[in-house]
């Protein structure tokens, strides 16, 4: 009778026990559907926002070369011999767009599909263009990257960033209503990461041809900066940067 009990007892308490596992994976599947659907609608209505960015020749460094529609750069062989105009990046391979944004929301999606090192973000108008780039919030750059399979955020302190998959096409998101910045993995429809609090902003994108590790990293753009190339979009000039 004991060992009937306790037998009884054990195959009892193992299908209770299958029946509470399979009823959190139905649970967590549903969640999981359920804030997929979230993202795609905020997503959505993010993207009513969507801008058009073309780049300012102007204002690129010398190393870059920009394509005729204005919708591509790279960097090349050896720089050009262009004027030194206030506008323009010198130390930072920088290059900033023709539209300016000085309030409401705006959205622009960057191609990243197949790179492996990038960062993209916000920054003010004010960041000096004749000095070594420091990305961080209070040198006015709000900004995310990939770095050897690593995802990071560079908030104050630099956050790690948990993501899945890497994002093939990133969306960006201004609304300076809300002060808050946020980057969007548009195939997944998934938020990777939000900046809450700014003043007054431009569009950018990073790309690099070489990086290290995430300590390194924000040295490179102190020390080598050459190797990296940023673009932006710049918000109006009539309402500047504080």
């Amino acid at each position: 009778m004991w060992t009937g009990w306790v037998n009884g007892s054990l195959v009892f308490f193992q299908r209770s026990l299958r029946f509470s596992q399979k009823k959190k994976t139905v649970l967590k599947k549903t969640l999981n559907e359920e804030f997929e659907e979230l993202f795609e609608a905020e997503l959505m209505r993010v993207q009513q926002y969507a801008v058009d960015v073309t780049l300012d020749p102007d204002t690129a460094n010398p190393a870059l070369i920009l394509s005729d529609d204005g919708k591509q750069v790279h960097c090349g062989d050896e720089e050009k011999n262009l004027p030194d105009n206030p506008e323009r990046f010198s130390e930072g391979v920088c290059v900033l767009g023709n539209q300016s944004f000085s309030s409401g929301r705006f959205y622009f999606e960057v191609q990243v599909k197949e790179k492996t090192k990038w960062i993209l973000g916000v920054t003010r108008e004010s960041v000096n263009r004749k000095e070594v780039i420091t990305v961080n919030p209070e040198n006015g750059y709000w900004t995310v990257a990939l770095h050897k399979n690593i995802n990071v955020a560079f908030d104050d302190p630099p956050v790690r960033l948990s993501l899945q998959f890497h994002p093939e096409k990133v969306g960006v998101f201004v609304d300076y209503e809300e002060g808050l910045v946020s980057f969007y993995d548009v195939g997944d429809a998934a938020l990777i990461y939000s900046f809450t609090e700014f003043i007054s902003l431009t569009t950018s994108v990073f790309t690099s041809k070489r990086f290290y590790s995430i300590q390194e990293l924000l040295r490179c753009f102190l020390l080598v900066c050459r190797t990296v190339l940023v673009l932006f979009c710049r918000p109006a000039r009539r309402n500047p940067s504080v």
